[in-house]
């Protein structure tokens, strides 16, 4: 994501916090791309993910800790840069964590959403889209709740009723294609993913679309979706 790059080198990040971190993709991204930072703390509610992300990266030094975004144990003003990446459609109460990112920000603190929108993907990117949906359904039903990811115009509006300072916002794609590779063993893999749910009423439904992705990602590829980068900063 060069442009997202080139906008971190331009930053100090002091104590950084990364919101529904999964696996640090992109607590990584910020350790890579800012000028400079003190600690970088990224923060996911499930504890078997923070297990895996601590074993997986033990020896960085990124701190791993078991967080609720909407509950942040952190107090007022403590944190100089917070960040939420492609995590809007995963939580459940958005208002709550980002309530809870201005709270915990300082005065003229960064505040960073990187989101992947669900329209203006095109060709390749729109089979990401369907695989991602489609994996989300089920995710759901299985009692994770992942929801469909939000149109650009919603994304934008929700963060701007932040008011923050200062706010960018532009689209960037990444670069590497390791990403598309392990898209594409993903969408090979959708057929297995619905049979985890074949006594549900849509088990059909979910069958005939695995079979359409799959064909689709065979037939015009898949890659992943363009992000939308929105940088804004908490006011003094």
């Amino acid at each position: 994501m060069k442009q997202l790059k080139k906008e971190l080198s331009m930053r100090h990040g002091g104590r950084v916090l990364d919101i529904a971190t999964r696996y640090g993709e992109f607590a990584f991204k910020l350790k890579d791309g800012l000028r400079d930072y003190t600690m970088i703390l990224a923060v996911d509610c499930d504890e078997q993910t923070i297990a895996e992300a601590k074993e997986k990266h033990h020896d960085d030094d990124i701190c791993f800790e078991v967080m609720d975004g909407g509950h942040l144990d952190l107090p007022e003003n403590s944190m100089d840069t917070v960040c939420l990446s492609n995590s809007m459609h995963h939580v459940e109460d958005v208002e709550r964590v980002f309530s809870e990112m201005l709270r915990v920000l300082k005065p003229g603190g960064t505040f960073i959403v990187n989101e992947m929108p669900c329209d203006g993907q095109e060709g390749p990117r729109k089979t990401h889209v369907a695989l991602h949906h489609l994996g989300g359904e089920i995710d759901t039903i299985l009692g994770q709740h992942h929801g469909a990811t939000w149109p650009k115009a919603d994304i934008i509006r929700g963060v701007e009723a932040l008011g923050l300072d200062n706010l960018m916002i532009f689209e960037d794609e990444e670069t590497d294609s390791i990403w598309d590779e392990k898209l594409q063993a993903k969408a090979a893999k959708i057929s297995d993913k619905v049979e985890k749910v074949k006594d549900h009423p849509q088990y059909l439904e979910f069958k005939k679309r695995a079979a359409e992705i799959e064909a689709m990602a065979k037939n015009n590829g898949i890659k992943r979706c363009r992000q939308l980068v929105l940088i804004g900063e908490k006011s003094k």
